[in-house]
């Protein structure tokens, strides 16, 4: 600008005046074009929203009828897994009212085991009540208490 205004010999604000003036047509019809461009925008917005709002409201319409027709063309294959569903449900509430209080089905129950705690057994009793014989001691002498013997140590297979 510096350059110009000497070439040109006008100042500065003088030479920025003349250009502007000689481009004010131009201007004047990019303010009109940017305005317009804005008006469209918002328009175009609320054209857009209310476009997707129409076409939303289409959607959820045969979103519906693809539903009921689901619905209908399913009903059989629902009904018999339900109908399935049920009869499993029968059966295991059957299977545990046969079941043991622990809830087990009478299949799965183990064995009962009273590991002598049960009744008591008259001939255990008897044998019980006889003194020990053996190793010549007598009841009145107190015994060590037996050792429990050592397992054998098991050799290494393989290395």
């Amino acid at each position: 600008m510096a350059r110009l205004s000497q070439l040109t010999g006008q100042s500065k604000s003088s030479f920025i005046a003349e250009v502007l003036e000689s481009s004010m047509p131009v201007l004047e019809r990019m303010v009109t074009v940017l305005d317009a461009a804005k008006q469209v925008k918002d328009s175009l917005k609320e054209t857009t929203k209310k476009s997707m709002e129409a076409s939303e409201a289409m959607l959820h319409d045969v979103l519906g009828i693809t539903m009921d027709i689901f619905d209908q063309s399913a009903k059989p294959i629902l009904e018999e897994a339900e109908r399935i569903q049920r009869r499993a449900t029968q059966r295991q509430a059957e299977g545990m009212r046969e079941s043991a209080p622990n809830g087990l089905p009478a299949a799965e129950r183990p064995p009962l085991v009273t590991r002598g705690s049960g009744t008591p057994n008259k001939a255990r009793e008897a044998k019980a009540d006889k003194p020990k014989q053996g190793a010549g001691r007598s009841l009145d002498t107190p015994q060590k208490p037996l050792k429990r013997p050592v397992a054998a140590k098991r050799a290494k297979v393989g290395g």
